[in-house]
C-alpha cells in the first residue's frame, strides 16, 4: 500500500479541530528549519539511490545496505564569504568596509552627521574586539567651519560698524541709537527667515553681513540730523521731530531702492535663482525692517538717549587730531563736488564714459559660476584598460597607497574599487579615492589645496598602469560629480559607440592643446572586451528547452542566483550559487554547461549557442534619451570656468563630426 504525503496532510487538516478532554498538557512541535552553518549546508541531500519516494524499496534495505547519497559537499564548495565581488574597499592602505550617508532633499546635513556619530558611538561600544569604527569622509565638516567662519565675520561686523559709530559721532549716547539697529534688524531678520521657510546656511548668513552695513544707514542719518539740532539750541524732542520731518521721505526712498535692487534677483530661473533667492529676500526683509524701526523706534530714542552738549566741553587729543584730518578731507571734497557741479555738461559726459567704460570691462571678464573651495578633500580617480581584472585593479590600488602615504598634508584617503566616481557608478577597471586633507587649522599657512592636488598629479604619473585624474569636489556638494565642467558627447542618429568614443577622444587630444583646459578625461570605453552568445532559438525549443531555462542556466554557473536566506550572527544573509572559479574561467567552459530539457535529459549549450569574441562598453550613459560619453576637466589656472566653458564649445565645433551633438 502506497500512502501519499499529500494526502496525510490533508486528512490531518480536515479532521485536527478537536481537543484532547483527558490530557492535562499540550506541547509545541519543532523541527530545524533554517540552516545557519557551513557543516549543515553540506550535509544537504542533492540525490538519494533508492529514490526517497519508493519507501517500500528503502524499508527492505538491510542493516549493511546505505542508500546512495550525493551531499552538496560531495559536489560544491560551501563557505561563508561576501555577497559580491565586483567592488572592495579600504581606509589609508587598511582593509575596511564603507556605510554611506546621503541625505535626503530637505534635510540638514549638520543635524543628520551629527545623529549619524551619536549612533555609531553607541554602536561601536558593541563591536567585538578589534573592529573599529572612524568618520574620515564627512562633507557637513566643511559646512560646519564655514557657518562658524560666517558667524565671526557677523560679530567682527557688528563690532566695526559701533567703532565707525563711535568714531565720527564721538558721543556715546547718539552710538546707542544706531547700535540697537544690529540686534533688533538680525531679530526680525530670523523671523522673516521663519517665515519664508529658509534656514540658517551660507546664503542667509552672508545675506546678514551684508545686511549690517546696510540697515545702520537710516539710523546714523536719523541721530546725526536730530543731534544738529539739539546743538542749534533745540530739545532733544523737537530735534528728534524736525529731523523726521526731513528725513521720512528719504527713508522710505532709500528702502524702496535697495527692495527694487534686491527682490529681482529671486526671481532668477535655473540654479543661479535657487542659490540667491533666499540671499536676496533676506536682504530685502532686512531693508524693511531697517525701515520700520527707523521710521518708529530711532526718533524715540533720539528724544530719551541726546542730551546737549556743551560748547565748552573739550574732546581728548584723539578725536581731536581725526577732527583735523577730517575736516581738511571734507573741505577738499566739498571743494571738489562744487568744481564739478559747475561743469555739468562735463560731468555728464564723464559719467556716461565711466558706464561705457564700466560696460565694456564687465563684458570682457572672466565668467564663472562658483569659485573652487578647499573643502578638506580630493577626489583620485585611476582607470586600467579595458577589461582589466580585479587583482590588477587592486595592485594599482596598492600602488597608490603608496604614493599617498608620502605626501604632506594628507591625514588618510578612502578607497572605493571597482567604483567610478565621475559615472556615479561600478566600472571594474576603475579604482576611486577619496583623500582627506589635514585640518584647515593644523596645515601649514604655505600648505594650500591647489599644492597638495599639484604633488598629487606629479607623483602620480610615477605609475604607468592606469591614467590618472585628480577631480575637487563641486562647490556645492550634490551640484555635480566634481568642480571643473563636464561636456556630455551625445549620439544622435545612431552611428554606435565606436564612433561616439573615437570623437570622445579627438576632443581630449585637441583640447589637451589648448592652454585654458586641463585634465581632460573620460571613462567612456567601446572596446571592453566581451563574450557574444549566438543562441538558436529554433534548436533550443526543439530539444524541449525553453529560453528561460538556458538564461538561468547562464545567470546561475557564471553570475550567481539567489536561493533564499540563512541566519548567521542574529541576521538574515542571502545564499547564492554559482560555478567554481575553475569551471568559468575559460571560453570553453561556457559550452560545457549543461541544461535539463523537459525530458530531464542533460544538453550541453555548446549545442544550443555559438560563443564569440566582441568588443563592447561595460557602461552606457544616456543624455537627453541619447547615448553619451561623458568628459570631465578643469580650466587651467589663471583661467575661469566660464573660458573653460568657451574654450570647449570652440573645440567641439572644430572636430566633431555633424551626427555628434554636445551639452
Amino acid at each position: 500500500m502506497r500512502i501519499r504525503r499529500r494526502g496525510v496532510d490533508y486528512e490531518v487538516r480536515g479532521r485536527n479541530y478537536g481537543v484532547f478532554q483527558r490530557h492535562v498538557f499540550q506541547f509545541t512541535v519543532n523541527t530545524m528549519g533554517r540552516l545557519s552553518e557551513v557543516s549543515e549546508f553540506e550535509d544537504i541531500i542533492v540525490k538519494a539511490q533508492p529514490p526517497a519516494t519508493e519507501a517500500s524499496q528503502t524499508l527492505k534495505t538491510t542493516e549493511t545496505e546505505a542508500p546512495l547519497v550525493v551531499r552538496i559537499k560531495d559536489i560544491a564548495k560551501v563557505e561563508l564569504s561576501q555577497e559580491a565581488f565586483t567592488t572592495f574597499s579600504g581606509l589609508s592602505g587598511k582593509r575596511a568596509a564603507q556605510i554611506n550617508v546621503y541625505t535626503l532633499p530637505g534635510a540638514n546635513a549638520l543635524t543628520v552627521a551629527e545623529e549619524v556619530r551619536q549612533l555609531m558611538a553607541q554602536m561601536g561600544q558593541k563591536f567585538p574586539l578589534g573592529l573599529k569604527y572612524t568618520v574620515l569622509l564627512d562633507t557637513s565638516t566643511f559646512i560646519k567651519d564655514s557657518i562658524h567662519g560666517v558667524y565671526s565675520a557677523l560679530i567682527e561686523a557688528g563690532i566695526l560698524v559701533l567703532i565707525v559709530i563711535m568714531l565720527f559721532l564721538q558721543n556715546f549716547r547718539a552710538m546707542l541709537v544706531p547700535a540697537t539697529t544690529v540686534p533688533v534688524t538680525i531679530i526680525g531678520a530670523f523671523a522673516a527667515m521663519a517665515l519664508l521657510g529658509f534656514t540658517v546656511n551660507l546664503m542667509t548668513l552672508f545675506a546678514l553681513i551684508l545686511s549690517i552695513g546696510i540697515v545702520v544707514d537710516d539710523a546714523i542719518v536719523i541721530v546725526e540730523n536730530a543731534s544738529r539740532y539739539i546743538e542749534q539750541g533745540l530739545s532733544p524732542k523737537d530735534a528728534a521731530i524736525k529731523a523726521m520731518s526731513e528725513l521720512t521721505g528719504p527713508v522710505l526712498g532709500i528702502t524702496l531702492v535697495l527692495t527694487a535692487v534686491f527682490l529681482p534677483a529671486s526671481f532668477l530661473p535655473g540654479i543661479t535663482g535657487q542659490m540667491f533667492r533666499q540671499f536676496a529676500l533676506v536682504i530685502a526683509a532686512t531693508a524693511l525692517i531697517s525701515a520700520i524701526n527707523a521710521l518708529t523706534l530711532k526718533p524715540a530714542q533720539c528724544a530719551l538717549y541726546l542730551r546737549p552738549v556743551s560748547k565748552d566741553k573739550k574732546v581728548n587729543w584723539f578725536y581731536r587730531g581725526f577732527n583735523r584730518i577730517y575736516g581738511a578731507v571734507e573741505n577738499r571734497y566739498i571743494g571738489l563736488v562744487s568744481w564739478m557741479v559747475k561743469r555739468p555738461r562735463t560731468m555728464a559726459s564723464l559719467f556716461f564714459v565711466a558706464v561705457g567704460f564700466a560696460g565694456w570691462i564687465f563684458a570682457r571678464h572672466p565668467t564663472a559660476f562658483l569659485p573652487t573651495e578647499d573643502q578638506g578633500y580630493s577626489v583620485v580617480v585611476a582607470q586600467l584598460p579595458a577589461g582589466a581584472s580585479q587583482l590588477r585593479v587592486r595592485q594599482v590600488s596598492a600602488d597608490i597607497d603608496a604614493v599617498l602615504k608620502h605626501i604632506p598634508g594628507i591625514k588618510g584617503w578612502i578607497t572605493s574599487g571597482g567604483f567610478s566616481d565621475p559615472d556615479s557608478a561600478n566600472l571594474s577597471n576603475v579604482v576611486t579615492k577619496y583623500v582627506m586633507y589635514d585640518d584647515w587649522d593644523k596645515r601649514p599657512a604655505d600648505l594650500s589645496q591647489a599644492r597638495i592636488v599639484a604633488a598629487l598629479r606629479e607623483r602620480l604619473q610615477s605609475i604607468r598602469k592606469a591614467q590618472f585624474e585628480v577631480l575637487i569636489p563641486p562647490p556645492i556638494p550634490g551640484l555635480g560629480q566634481a568642480g571643473g565642467f563636464q561636456m556630455m558627447l551625445e549620439d544622435r542618429t545612431g552611428v554606435g559607440l565606436g564612433t561616439l568614443e573615437k570623437s570622445a577622444q579627438q576632443i581630449i587630444v585637441a583640447a589637451e592643446k589648448q592652454p585654458g583646459l586641463r585634465g581632460l578625461m573620460t571613462t567612456f570605453n567601446s572596446k571592453s572586451p566581451q563574450l557574444q552568445l549566438h543562441i538558436d532559438r529554433t534548436m533550443t525549443e526543439s530539444v524541449g528547452i525553453t529560453m528561460n531555462d538556458v538564461f538561468q542556466t547562464l545567470q546561475t554557473y557564471l553570475g550567481s542566483t539567489y536561493v533564499n536566506l540563512f541566519n548567521k550572527f542574529n541576521q538574515s544573509f542571502q545564499v547564492r550559487v554559482q560555478a567554481d572559479a575553475d569551471y568559468r574561467r575559460r571560453l570553453d567552459d561556457i559550452a560545457n554547461l549543461y541544461v535539463a530539457n523537459r525530458s530531464q535529459q542533460m544538453v550541453p549549450l555548446g549545442a544550443l549557442m555559438d560563443v564569440r569574441r566582441a568588443l563592447g562598453s561595460e557602461l552606457i550613459t544616456h543624455y537627453n534619451l541619447y547615448p553619451a560619453a561623458p568628459l570631465v576637466g578643469n580650466p587651467a589656472p589663471g583661467f575661469s570656468s566660464g573660458e573653460a566653458l568657451g574654450i570647449m564649445e570652440g573645440v567641439a565645433n572644430a572636430n566633431l563630426p555633424q551626427n555628434i551633438g554636445y551639452n
